[in-house]
């Protein structure tokens, strides 16, 4: 017969084991293993195949108030573009495609290099091939 002391006691009916709380060393690798593969997958994305699909949008924007000179006038926009982690033919065809939308104004809003100072003449020459003026401004990377 048990008495209220043995119900107490580690091994009484309203004991709990330590080993509930605990996760299997299975499940732990499982969970590892699950968690490598996403960041493998994410990282791939990101270095290997976001960088190379460039994205070419064009839209029309109304202002109201905008003079009648810029009636037409077309803007392109580059970003990120980390001349010295991405290959420099790519950043050339990328440019090349721009020139042939023909902008008005090319604006470069950051990233144009990756951390290395030495990739900013080249990337300059570049974009002084455009027959536009062109604004560039510093990103995280630069």
């Amino acid at each position: 017969m048990s008495t209220p002391a043995d119900s107490n006691s580690a091994t009484g009916p309203n004991a709990t084991s330590g080993d509930a709380s605990r996760i299997s060393r299975r499940r732990l690798f499982r969970r590892f293993a699950a968690y490598a593969a996403v960041a493998a997958v994410g990282g791939t994305y990101a270095t290997q195949i976001e960088p190379f699909w460039p994205v070419f949008h064009e839209l029309t924007i109304a202002l109201p108030a905008l003079p009648a000179s810029f009636h037409g006038f077309r803007i392109a926009q580059l970003t990120d573009l980390h001349a010295g982690r991405t290959p420099f033919s790519y950043i050339e065809s990328v440019v090349s495609r721009v020139m042939d939308l023909q902008p008005d104004l090319v604006v470069v809003t950051g990233d144009l290099v990756h951390h290395d100072p030495n990739w900013v003449e080249a990337v300059s020459k570049l974009l002084g091939t455009f027959r536009v003026p062109v604004l560039v401004s510093y990103g995280n990377h630069d």
